[in-house]
């Protein structure tokens, strides 16, 4: 009977985690989704080397799903994030059993969890930020038992696991805070197995030699060359972020300022209000009650870990007065994943504090705050539409497809190159196309080697036929000449190249010309012909229905909205004047722009379409900055 009752409640378990893995593949990106994916994506197929600090655990654990036998390449990688979260879900269920809460409690964590905003959206996409929480997790879970009963192996698992994390997001060394906990009631014990700890570290830590190895042959893409220690050095410790680089944020990490720790403390608040909505409050500070009540060490190791997973992390990376869209976006959507699965750890204490206390006239009561969570978990399936957001992807395929044969395309920004080396490396769509990075079109240094390789390209661009990966946009004057060079943005932006050259808005993007030459009106009757030709093939009806809350999903329809835009103008010029529409457009950087447009029956509907793209494509409706 013993058993009997086992087996039912593993299947019970079983089935609720299996229900959880399906939820999560069935919304998960099924083709690209923005931001890092592309080149994540592309450097885990051909084994390269992404942005610093490189991610080589990450990449090569993608690597290995890559060989499933379904699906794109983009749904095996999201996989990754798929099977993190669940096991995320897995391992907190039952480390809260361990810790003698009932089924009800452990399902009130999971409606919590999967309510949070953010940790919902991560789980979706081809990102490192749930495997990354997993580590943590794992880490989390070995100092918990090593703080009340020191084991050896615990304390070389968790080197080990340290070591390892080289090859993860750096926020995984804001734990060194919490694990001071347990050093410091088994200080001798862990002073004896130090040395062999650290071995271990470093055996751990040798995973960050792929970055090396995989620099000395050219790779489908590597972000950041590391073929030597210098330059390893260079990656790992993400100097080419300047003052956010490990070291710089390991040299302040307990230098404060006063108002920045007020703001700090405000936007923590905030963030967990948005991600889980004010409610949380009482069941936090119930948890923390019930772990002070239950067992001392159990409080003070929690309390350390939420002080680093919160107050730390957002001193040094979300800590301004008025946290802009992209702190939004790029901080708080991903950053601190690993605080909202401790704040819903703890809210589980603090649920079985509340609920203990409950008569058992009131038992019912109990139900009733389970139902909470469920509130707000719906919104999670309504604006996290990732499986049939196309955006990313059939955006960066019309970029593509509306370009002259052997055309030079500059991306400014990481959202646009990251997807368009993934259609050239990977599906090696328009491989004719040299694609320059300029990460932020200022910058004097632009990068080749990823979308405009040496070797392939060595007779097709003679003029940027360098082993180094800078050049003088200047040389291109030929190909400018034959209408062969686009930019993402306009090249006024650079401040050192304007007076050399002048933009031309085109399709999606801008033609760039030498500044001496006139654009004559065969070229403007040229642009307003390919303007005109592509209208059936360009997909911007994707940017009505996509239904996704993606910040930078918004800003490449906004690309689409100003393309229909002109095509307005355009059409208008070939009629009398009749009724004039004033539209201002706004592009990347400073410049914008107002078209005066003769409104007639035939472009007003592409008129209507640019509204209707920019109405349910408003930046500053992103569900975590809305309302601030």
């Amino acid at each position: 009977m013993v058993i009997n009752n086992r087996l039912f409640t593993y299947l019970k378990e079983g089935i609720l985690y299996s229900l959880f893995f399906l939820l999560f593949f069935s919304l998960q990106t099924k083709t690209l989704n923005t931001g890092d994916a592309g080149e994540l994506v592309a450097a885990s197929y051909g084994l390269g080397v992404a942005h610093p600090s490189g991610y080589p655990v990450y990449l090569m654990i993608s690597k290995f799903f890559t060989f499933l036998p379904f699906g794109s390449i983009t749904t095996k990688v999201a996989l990754v994030s798929t099977i993190s979260s669940t096991l995320l879900l897995v391992l907190s269920m039952n480390f809260l059993k361990q810790e003698g809460l009932n089924l009800t409690v452990r399902f009130f964590f999971c409606l919590l969890l999967m309510s949070c905003y953010s940790f919902f959206a991560q789980s979706l996409l081809a990102k490192f930020y749930p495997l990354n929480t997993l580590m943590i997790f794992a880490i989390f879970y070995l100092g918990y038992k090593s703080l009340h009963q020191h084991n050896v192996k615990y304390q070389h698992t968790i080197a080990f696991l340290f070591g390892i994390s080289a090859g993860l997001h750096q926020t995984i060394y804001f734990m060194f805070l919490a694990l001071l906990v347990p050093v410091i009631f088994h200080f001798k014990d862990f002073i004896k197995n130090l040395l062999f700890s650290f071995f271990l570290f470093l055996l751990g830590f040798s995973n960050v030699l792929y970055l090396m190895v995989r620099s000395w042959k050219d790779t489908l893409l590597n972000m950041s060359p590391s073929g030597n220690v210098e330059m390893l050095f260079y990656t790992l410790s993400r100097k080419a972020y300047d003052k956010s680089s490990s070291i710089d944020i390991a040299k302040s990490f307990f230098n404060f300022e006063l108002q920045k720790i007020f703001y700090a403390i405000k936007n923590c608040i905030t963030l967990l209000s948005r991600e889980f909505h004010p409610y949380i409050f009482i069941f936090l500070i119930s948890g923390f009650i019930y772990l002070a009540m239950k067992n001392r060490r159990s409080f003070w190791y929690f309390l350390s870990i939420y002080l680093a997973y919160s107050f730390f992390l957002v001193y040094h990376t979300f800590s301004l007065e008025k946290p802009g869209l992209d702190s939004w976006y790029i901080s708080a959507h991903q950053y601190f994943l690993p605080i909202f699965l401790f704040t819903a750890i703890i809210c589980s204490y603090g649920f079985e504090l509340i609920t203990s206390k409950l008569s058992i006239n009131l038992s019912i009561l109990k139900y009733l705050i389970l139902c909470f969570p469920l509130i707000y978990l719906p919104q999670n399936f309504f604006v996290n539409n990732y499986d049939r957001n196309h955006v990313p992807y059939y955006k960066t395929i019309d970029h593509f497809f509306v370009k002259p044969i052997k055309s030079v395309v500059i991306y400014s920004g990481d959202n646009d190159v990251f997807q368009g080396w993934y259609l050239k490396n990977v599906e090696k769509f328009r491989d004719d196309l040299c694609l320059i990075s300029a990460p932020v079109i200022k910058d004097k240094i632009w990068e080749t080697n990823n979308g405009c390789n040496y070797k392939i390209y060595k007779d097709a661009y003679p003029e940027i036929n360098y082993e180094d990966t800078s050049f003088n946009l200047n040389s291109l004057k030929g190909y400018m000449k034959k209408k062969r060079v686009y930019s993402s943005i306009p090249i006024e932006e650079n401040d050192l190249l304007k007076e050399h050259l002048k933009s031309e808005y085109v399709l999606l993007d801008f033609m760039i010309f030498p500044k001496d030459i006139n654009v004559d009106n065969d070229t403007k009757n040229w642009i307003a012909k390919q303007r005109y030709d592509y209208k059936d093939y360009i997909h911007y009806n994707i940017c009505i229905n996509h239904g996704t809350d993606d910040l930078f999903t918004k800003s490449l329809c906004k690309k689409y909205s100003t393309y229909l835009t002109y095509l307005a103008y355009d059409i208008g010029e070939k009629y009398q004047k009749n009724s004039i529409s004033k539209v201002d457009l706004f592009f990347e950087g400073n410049l914008n722009k107002t078209l005066q447009i003769n409104t007639n029956n035939e472009n007003l509907v592409y008129l209507y379409r640019a509204y209707q793209i920019n109405k349910l494509n408003d930046e500053k409706e992103f569900y975590l900055y809305s309302g601030f």
